[in-house]
């Protein structure tokens, strides 16, 4: 069996406070458990410190805590009952216009043109690891590019 190498110490040890804290958060929205796994793995390897939603509601009250300092928010649209990613991605654009938003999904891409917030990005399941990795660094790259970086981020209004 082969493992993957763990960038930050033991298998199962959280990195240290002092790097985590350097590194850009970020909010991930997805209900299915295997595709959250593997995104988080992709986005923690691509330097990101990934917080996780599993459901709309869930993501809501996540956006709502003071000081969560995200990003970038990284939604799937179907997240079943209760609110979708589109409904997570305009909460999160109400509060804080500039964050970049990526929506991954495979049978809700086709309303990206009509649901989506500007701006925004569709990345459409089923995507690469670098694919996903270098979609959300881009977005947080060039919010920071336009002078909106990690000191104007995702603060309350």
């Amino acid at each position: 069996m082969v493992s993957r190498p763990e960038p930050h110490g033991p298998a199962g040890a959280d990195p240290p406070a002092s790097d985590r804290s350097a590194r850009p958060k970020v909010l991930y929205v997805e209900d299915e458990v295997l595709v959250q796994a593997l995104a988080v793995m992709i986005l923690d390897d691509a330097g990101l410190v990934v917080e996780v939603a599993s459901t709309g509601q869930e993501a809501l009250l996540r956006l709502d805590v003071p000081g969560s300092g995200y990003r970038a928010l990284i939604t799937d649209i179907d997240l079943g009952p209760g609110p979708n990613g589109w409904d997570v991605a305009d909460h999160a654009r109400r509060r804080f216009p500039h964050m970049p938003v990526v929506y991954v999904s495979g049978g809700s891409a086709h309303q990206w043109g009509c649901l989506g917030v500007a701006g925004s990005i569709m990345l459409t399941k089923p995507y690469t690891p670098a694919q996903l990795a270098a979609v959300v660094s881009t977005a947080i790259l060039a919010m920071e590019g336009q002078g909106l970086g990690k000191d104007r981020e995702a603060r309350d209004p």
